[in-house]
């Protein structure tokens, strides 16, 4: 729980998505807002004018709802669409750095799905947690583009994309590190993972 200094008409600012989000105020507090952020997220809490209203409500970091897992039957490719290289011995996520599969590999690694929402879910909110990222990664939903994060939470609303029937895009993208560590102090460093390495859940609420 946050307490503000005053009264007014708080809202969340997140500047790596230019979104203002509602806050979820405390039931019988004064000027108690209940705030949850995820590992490395950020926002600034502003007094806007009472005119303005947040367009979106924040993702929640706690179960609200029915979660699924959508932790197997993916297509994995690396390369750009038009020169894609299918993974033939991935269907579920892991770290494609591994020595077994592509240490050196630097470049765009697409991951696809297809969901479907049971009957009763269709129109309700759902959310997209996306888990653990290397690096940068897009997402698709049914041939419309939902949006890029660069950093953790990689997290989105996707209901207004969602329909029954769904197919999944995600492209990630990771460090040129992999292709140019070929030098003593690449070597000696710890890398990081590439790919999405989840877990990948949606949240119907």
């Amino acid at each position: 729980m946050h307490h503000l200094p005053r009264a007014g008409n708080w809202l969340a600012y997140d500047a790596m998505e230019d979104r203002l989000y509602a806050l979820d105020k405390e039931d019988g507090k004064t000027n108690t807002y209940r705030i949850e952020l995820a590992s490395y997220q950020s926002i600034f809490i502003v007094d806007v004018q009472n005119s303005m209203n947040a367009e979106h409500r924040s993702i929640p970091r706690t179960a609200c709802g029915k979660e699924t897992i959508l932790d197997n039957d993916w297509k994995i490719c690396i390369g750009q669409k038009d020169n894609s290289q299918v993974i033939e011995e991935l269907t579920t996520l892991k770290n494609i750095a591994s020595h077994h599969l592509y240490p050196e590999y630097s470049g765009v690694i697409s991951y696809n799905r297809e969901f479907t929402l049971e009957s009763q879910d269709v129109g309700k909110t759902v959310y997209l947690y996306l888990g653990e990222v290397y690096e940068i990664c897009n997402v698709f939903i049914n041939g419309k583009a939902v949006g890029c994060k660069i950093a953790p939470p990689y997290d989105y609303d996707i209901t207004q994309y969602v329909e029954k029937d769904n197919l999944l895009e995600i492209e990630v993208v990771n460090t040129f590190a992999k292709a140019k560590g070929d030098n003593y102090f690449d070597r000696s460093m710890l890398q990081e993972p590439s790919g999405l390495l989840g877990p990948v859940k949606l949240m119907i609420c």
